[in-house]
């Protein structure tokens, strides 16, 4: 397994500033850890194939009706989409859907999962993000050792990618 998948999250059909955002980051971290940047896509409606003007070179559309939230069908959409899509380490926005459906995927796959995290590096050829703790007051540096190794992302961490021209 190898590669990072991003649940790209929208709005009725628009995506949202995390979607870009952690694609921009997951492609950045990619080239330092090899492997493909991908993105999984809950619902239609949405110009799936713009995500690849942000570093993404698959898109996963999982076409069902999510407009009515179910814990239940977001885990085995997400499940199959990493499954599918091989990769060994997700990043999914510290939302509604990040902090319910996410910390059940991570215990349905036996993994672990890294919280709210503000920054992420690669050292030693591992993902290592950073996370506050204590209301904000000190941080500490997590790493999940297991794959796939999970983390959401608070939004605005980085920057937003210039969405220029198709880069993948």
């Amino acid at each position: 397994m190898s590669g990072i998948l991003v649940l790209a999250e929208h709005d009725g059909g628009q995506f949202k500033g995390t979607a870009a955002e952690l694609i921009g980051k997951a492609a950045e971290l990619a080239g330092a850890l090899g492997g493909a940047v991908s993105a999984v896509v809950l619902g239609s409606g949405t110009d799936a194939a713009s995500l690849g003007q942000f570093g993404a070179s698959k898109v996963y559309e999982v076409a069902a009706d999510f407009s009515r939230y179910d814990t239940g069908n977001v885990v085995a959409a997400l499940q199959a989409a990493l499954d599918g899509s091989g990769a060994s380490t997700l990043l999914a926005p510290a939302s509604y859907l990040g902090k319910d459906a996410i910390p059940r995927l991570a215990a349905r796959l036996g993994t672990g999962q890294a919280s709210e995290c503000t920054e992420l590096n690669v050292d030693g050829g591992k993902l290592v993000g950073r996370r506050p703790v204590y209301a904000g007051k000190a941080f500490v540096s997590v790493r999940v050792n297991r794959s796939p190794a999970i983390y959401t992302v608070r939004p605005n961490s980085f920057p937003q990618p210039a969405g220029g021209g198709d880069r993948r």
